[in-house]
């Protein structure tokens, strides 16, 4: 995770500028848009009633199976005071359990963090595993804390969407990416993209 504030402003506007090794953002700056990419991968938006911050993590099935979503409101927590009852997140269309394939390595790794049962990992038709990154990120981020009222996410795939969503499984890794921001509202407000 990285703090970013005006010191880090355009920071990744040109390429090969931005901040490589860090799956989650979080400012306070008003005005500071946090930016992340993806082609199937899960953006997860953060901001809290109570304080002016807003945070952007992408999740795939690494930061998923790690518990980034869960992470993320801690540190929240715990960093700005940030109540995790207080927290509104929205998940980012992501690729569905249908498209999202695993291998048996991959899916014993989510059966030993006990995300096992058939609401997040099934046995595909085709081999492997059906995996639900939406299912797994909500979980743990209403185990984090998070109202449910408070957590909104929606069931667009990435790769059942060519007209709408880039996708790297459907593409087999050529094609675009989509972009994500927040940013804590110069007016004490928050918006995202």
């Amino acid at each position: 995770m990285a703090q970013f504030n005006e010191a880090h402003r355009s920071e990744g506007a040109m390429p090969g500028s931005a901040h490589q090794r860090c799956d989650a953002l979080i400012t306070t700056t008003p005005g500071l848009p946090l930016t992340a990419y993806s082609a199937d991968c899960m953006l997860i938006y953060f901001t809290s009633e109570q304080k002016p911050l807003a945070a952007l993590a992408h999740a795939g099935w690494r930061g998923t199976l790690g518990g980034l979503g869960a992470k993320v409101v801690r540190f929240l927590r715990e960093q700005f005071g940030a109540e995790p009852g207080s927290l509104l997140v929205g998940l980012s269309p992501a690729i569905c359990r249908i498209c999202y394939r695993v291998d048996d390595k991959v899916a014993g790794q989510f059966r030993s963090a006990g995300w096992n049962g058939p609401a997040f990992m099934e046995p595909s038709e085709e081999g492997g595993w059906n995996l639900d990154l939406s299912a797994i990120n909500a979980g743990q981020i209403l185990a984090a804390g998070v109202k449910e009222k408070n957590l909104v996410f929606n069931n667009w795939c990435t790769s059942c969407n060519p007209d709408l969503f880039y996708s790297y499984r459907r593409d087999k890794g050529i094609t675009g990416r989509m972009i994500g921001f927040i940013a804590v509202s110069n007016h004490s407000g928050v918006g995202a993209t």
